[in-house]
């Protein structure tokens, strides 16, 4: 497909939630693409949406929305249980791209078919980690990049939420700031079943998980979700009984320390290169998560025009973090660490949420 720099077509499937409306924020940010439809089965939500965004056209069925309006790149904003299907179609249109939503995939076996999928199609597939984006994100992943911290010794990563709804970001960070390793194995403790129940969402998780990462390096990370995460003092006052705002990852290295949350930032390098000394600052989520959303979809675009590239937040990276998880839950139902990678395709969610429930018999 010939693409034009500066005309992509965009459109949105799904428009119920939060995040389609921030999917909708970020064109007010780009000039390269723009919202040309969304489709939705529910009529309110669908043309609340087109009306508040100047959506032109409007879809019950996002496969006729496909065939008529030929976009370039498509937002999947479904829950995980519709993705492959969606996506299969996308990619039968012949789009050259699609952000989707997180969590990427719900279980072991529909991790896999995801994961064959990216192996086997043409698609371009980000998935919406778009925290990766975030101004002050991007100044922590620099600082490491650049070897400032020296040798990584421990990475530190905690949400509020569960692990299907805040917890693969932070799952994403942990992946980005270790670079090209790949921890060998994890060992988690988890406990609530409230999160593993049958919802809309299809987001299931124990309500509290810690994961621990190890790596051949020495690299130690720590993933903690839920009730097991440290509530953040810098949360401004109204937001700090929200589970939501309890975002942070934070890596030390030989040399030095640098920590993102929500809320604020602070690094202390060890280089002896100009600002070395302890920095730290404030910054306001929510006014950075929209220039993020449209720093995502230009990647996303870049990657249009040059696949050779890749992509930080491709599927591909995307199920083989969402396996480590699966490992995870393995491993707290097992009672015991597990080696990575792990081929193991069986369903863990329901087992997890007979081991944690109420009515275990165990």
């Amino acid at each position: 497909m010939a693409i034009v720099s500066g005309d992509y077509r965009s459109v949105i499937i799904g428009a119920s939630g939060a995040r389609a409306r921030h999917h909708a924020l970020a064109y007010r940010h780009l000039n390269r693409a723009r919202l040309v439809a969304v489709a939705a089965r529910t009529a309110a939500p669908r043309d609340q949406l087109a009306a508040d965004f100047g959506i032109a056209a409007r879809y019950a069925d996002y496969r006729d929305m496909l065939d008529r309006e030929r976009p370039d790149l498509v937002h999947v904003n479904t829950p995980p249980d519709a993705r492959l299907e969606i996506l299969q179609q996308v990619a039968a249109a012949g789009v050259p791209a699609a952000i989707v939503e997180k969590p990427v995939a719900i279980d072991g076996p529909d991790c896999a078919a995801l994961a064959a999928f990216a192996r086997a199609s043409s698609l371009k597939v980000a998935v919406n980690h778009q925290l990766h984006y975030h101004a002050a994100r991007r100044r922590l992943q620099a600082v490491v990049a650049e070897g400032a911290l020296g040798p990584l010794q421990y990475i530190d990563a905690s949400s509020g939420m569960n692990a299907a709804y805040q917890g693969t970001h932070c799952l994403q960070a942990v992946f980005a700031l270790a670079g090209a390793e790949r921890p060998t194995e994890v060992g988690a403790w988890a406990s609530g079943a409230a999160g593993l129940q049958p919802n809309p969402r299809a987001h299931y998780a124990p309500d509290h998980l810690q994961a621990v990462f190890y790596y051949a390096s020495g690299l130690r990370a720590v993933l903690r979700c839920g009730r097991a995460a440290p509530r953040l003092a810098a949360a401004p006052a109204e937001a700090r009984a929200k589970e939501w705002a309890h975002k942070q990852v934070a890596v030390y290295g030989q040399r030095g320390h640098a920590i993102w949350t929500m809320w604020s930032w602070e690094t202390l390098r060890g280089d002896r290169a100009p600002g070395s000394r302890l920095q730290r600052g404030r910054h306001d989520y929510w006014e950075q998560d929209a220039p993020a959303q449209a720093a995502l979809v230009d990647s996303v675009l870049d990657w249009i025009e040059h696949p050779e590239r890749g992509h930080p937040l491709a599927l591909a990276h995307a199920v083989e973090e969402y396996a480590v998880l699966l490992a995870a839950y393995r491993g707290a139902l097992q009672r015991r660490a597990t080696a990575l990678p792990e081929a193991a395709r069986e369903p863990v969610i329901e087992p997890l949420r007979r081991r944690l429930g109420p009515l275990n018999e165990d």
